[in-house]
């Protein structure tokens, strides 16, 4: 974190502290882990997540959003208190969406969306850890999907690996102005390797070349 990000972390503990403490997430009890989630497609936005491990079954998760600019509000986004799912799942229920969007329309209004950039945005501050490129040996053998749609807007399909005992596979449907419409989640089967056995080598006859074409008159029929 660079010490200008870390000075406005620390300016803002307060707010942070407050709105945590609203989700019945005490932030200044506890041994609490603080992480910096990097964010090329919001760059006017700190982007923090803060973990309590107290052991299994006891896992307190939420991560926060501030604007580095000035334009906008401190908004904390509740993912886990003590392990449990708070209204509902954090990736699904459409107080996240919702916090989402507004800090999208915070962002320049006229940049062209980065959608792959913007869904890996949403899932980390949803509580994943998606495969991402810089992870080619994750578990899930899949990196990122991109699918754009006729009429501009996006689905990306992203692995999280956040979960111990199984790996889900998030699609995060966009409109054609970046607004996040909705999300859906499924479980998914790694992809697995086998060894294929040499096939026999192809033979190949060599065929003479065919000579140059010959332009001949044909006779007119009477």
């Amino acid at each position: 974190m660079s010490a200008q990000d870390r000075g406005l972390a620390t300016r803002t503990q307060a707010v942070i502290a407050r709105d945590a403490a609203l989700a019945d997430l005490d932030y200044r009890q506890g041994d609490w882990r603080e992480q910096q989630i990097t964010c090329p497609a919001l760059p006017n936005h700190l982007i923090l997540r803060f973990e309590r491990n107290q052991g299994q079954g006891d896992v307190s998760l939420f991560s926060a959003s501030i604007p580095r600019n000035g334009v906008g509000r401190v908004r904390v986004i509740p993912i886990l208190r003590r392990s449990y799912s708070m209204f509902a799942s954090a990736a699904l229920n459409e107080r996240t969406v919702a916090i989402f969007n507004k800090i999208r329309k915070e962002e320049d209004a006229q940049q062209k969306p980065d959608w792959l950039g913007v869904g890996l945005c949403y899932a980390a501050l949803a509580g994943a850890n998606p495969n991402t490129a810089m992870q080619i040996g994750g578990a899930s053998g899949m990196l990122p999907i991109l699918q754009i749609h006729a009429d501009g807007g996006a689905t990306i399909r992203i692995v999280d690996e956040s979960l111990h005992q199984r790996l889900e596979q998030w699609a995060l449907i966009f409109n054609n102005k970046g607004t996040l419409l909705k999300v859906v989640r499924s479980s998914f089967e790694p992809c697995s390797a086998r060894t294929v056995p040499e096939s026999t080598p192809l033979k190949f006859r060599v065929v003479p070349a065919a000579g140059p074409l010959v332009e001949r008159p044909v006779p007119s029929s009477k």
